[in-house]
């Protein structure tokens, strides 16, 4: 077998990352042949495949998120990628102890006190809804699996409110259930002596 010269392992190395000439590839295709693009921002993946394919739309590649052929979740260095649904399946038993390990180190106790479980069922049903956006994981609540209301935490000194924001009129218990889980998660994520619930007009 000949060996490589540094000229021609280069070339081997931007031709299999499909960054000597543009390719006819599809969007899917493409990400799995360069395993993976950085896509901590929105726009770099994007900007990266136009570099590598002919004709790109940009619609192209949201689609292709849409149809969940591709996917933009957490893997190489704990930062955020976009992958193949299928290979994000392949890569998930390596990356998972190392994310694992990533949250413990972050969180502490905290996280050593989630109940996992329990948020993935919880979770399992709004994800099988559709895609969803880092804006929508952080900011909804769920009320019998279905996207009822939006949260936010005000501060102020040493005082730490979450504010509950309703999409639908909520009964007295649902209330009550969200207020509990709510000084729940104050106490969690906030630091200081004061946490309050607060409810707002249903938007």
């Amino acid at each position: 077998m000949p060996t490589l010269t540094l000229q021609q392992l280069n070339r081997a190395t931007l031709a299999r990352q499909l960054l000597l000439e543009r390719s006819q590839l599809a969007v899917a295709p493409a990400v799995a042949q360069v395993a993976g693009l950085q896509a901590q921002v929105q726009n770099p993946p994007y900007i990266g495949l136009w570099t590598r394919l002919v004709d790109l739309r940009r619609e192209a590649v949201t689609e292709a998120m849409e149809r969940r052929e591709i996917v933009r979740a957490t893997m190489m260095r704990s930062t955020i990628h976009l992958a193949t649904g299928d290979d994000y399946l392949v890569f998930w038993p390596a990356l998972r102890p190392a994310l694992v390990k990533a949250l413990r180190a972050f969180f502490g106790d905290r996280a050593r006190r989630l109940d996992i479980p329990s948020i993935v069922a919880a979770a399992e049903p709004f994800f099988a809804q559709g895609p969803r956006t880092f804006v929508e994981l952080r900011a909804t609540f769920l009320v019998d699996g279905m996207v009822a209301g939006a949260w936010k935490v005000e501060r102020a000194k040493k005082a730490a409110t979450l504010v509950i924001e309703p999409f639908i009129a909520l009964d007295a218990a649902t209330r009550s259930g969200l207020s509990d889980e709510g000084e729940r998660l104050l106490r969690w994520a906030e630091e200081g002596p004061s946490y309050n619930i607060r409810f707002a007009d249903v938007a």
